[in-house]
């Protein structure tokens, strides 16, 4: 919270108010803006803002750095709103009074919906951070790219795991193998303190670039690390839903070897705070990697089919076309039996032999599937016992 007192020239700033048990506390700064530029003159002290004894004191202190100003009025006079703005929260509105509810609005469909928060977490070196900088580039530029429909916006990437000159790289190789045009893209800041304790500054950020979509790369340190990410996922999602910005969290997976469906890292909270969740699985190989999206979670309407793309690097050009997951095998087990009888039946009517050689399953299973799609009219059988789709479409999912 910020007050003036143009007469004077005199600025107070009350920034990253915390509550705690028995104090509501923030750190003060004094600023003279007599000639229209801000000049910092004291502050970055700690400071209760509801101790009568401490604003006394702090009058005293300010009266030595600067002589004249009735510093304990000015005191009373910002101490109280501050208090009173960082209690009053959002304003209650009835729910209902419009006969119909707007359309939700994405900012890149189908992953980032507007106002919401999204968590792709996968492995290292799945290609996560690539794939949320073609996203960026997708919403900054409002180019549609391998299926990701942007609605234009200003976009902010805050990176605890990379450097510029890595995200510069990338964006550059996006620009020669994608089509994006050159220049200015997005804004980039490099983080090293939890995302929690550096909000005021990046709240600075978001209003002066009018930001309405935020990146963060990576969810573990921006927690405040591995033994935080247990604990703290519950601050990172309130710091940015305090932002009013549209969010696209990228995480690390736990290490669970035994589970088939990977989790994000740390507290389930990061799963259960956002909207929207998918798990990034990619198989590489010399040319470059074949990447899935599996939507493992979803506030926002029915889950989404798995998103598969090709992605390569030739030189420094970066590439994604879009691909079905369903035919890259070394990800193909991932999508349900029932999605992939149907992409197989789509190329060919085929027996259940043939259909269990080529999905590597027991017959026993397949035959079930089979006649689970029989009843819901999905697929017919002729009296060779040749199987096919009554109408071609994809059914099942995830």
């Amino acid at each position: 919270h910020v007050f003036d007192w143009p007469e004077l020239g005199v600025r107070l700033r009350f920034a990253h108010l915390r509550e705690h048990s028995e104090a509501t506390t923030c750190e003060l700064s004094l600023e003279d803006i007599r000639n229209g530029s801000p000049k910092f003159i004291y502050g970055g002290v700690n400071f209760n803002l509801s101790s009568a004894r401490t604003r006394s004191d702090m009058a005293k202190q300010l009266g030595q750095r600067w002589p004249g100003p009735d510093w304990a009025t000015m005191l009373e006079q910002g101490c109280p709103v501050s208090l009173q703005e960082f209690r009053k929260g959002e304003p209650c509105v009835e729910i209902g009074t419009v006969a119909v509810p707007p359309a939700r609005e994405w900012l890149l469909w189908p992953i980032i919906a507007k106002g919401q928060p999204t968590v792709i977490h996968g492995p290292g070196g799945s290609g996560k951070s690539t794939f949320a900088q073609l996203c960026a580039l997708s919403i900054a530029q409002g180019r549609k790219v391998v299926g990701l429909l942007p609605q234009q916006g200003h976009v902010l990437y805050l990176d605890w795991e990379n450097s510029q000159e890595e995200c510069r790289r990338t964006v550059f190789g996006l620009q020669a193998g994608m089509g994006f045009a050159a220049g200015p893209t997005f804004q980039y800041r490099r983080c090293y303190r939890p995302l929690p304790e550096d909000a005021e500054a990046i709240l600075d950020i978001v209003t002066e670039h009018n930001i309405n979509v935020i990146v963060v790369d990576g969810a573990t340190y921006a927690a405040g690390g591995e033994k935080a990410a247990k604990e703290n996922a519950g601050p990172v999602f309130q710091s940015l839903r305090s932002f009013a910005t549209s969010n696209l969290i990228v995480h690390h997976e736990a290490k669970d070897e035994a589970s088939k469906t990977k989790t994000a890292y740390g507290s389930v909270f990061w799963r259960e705070w956002a909207r929207h969740v998918f798990e990034l699985k990619a198989s590489e190989d010399d040319a470059g990697l074949d990447m899935a999206l599996f939507n493992r979670k979803s506030n926002l309407g029915k889950k989404i089919h798995p998103l598969g793309y090709r992605v390569e690097w030739a030189g420094d050009a970066i590439t994604f076309r879009q691909q079905d997951v369903r035919d890259v095998p070394e990800l193909a087990g991932r999508v349900s039996l029932t999605s992939r009888i149907a992409h197989e039946l789509a190329r060919q009517p085929t027996t259940l032999a043939a259909l269990s050689l080529n999905l590597d399953s027991d017959p026993n299973v397949v035959k079930v599937s089979l006649y689970r799609m029989q009843k819901r009219g999905q697929i017919i059988r002729a009296p060779d016992g040749v199987w096919g789709l009554v109408a071609q479409g994809v059914f099942g999912g995830e």
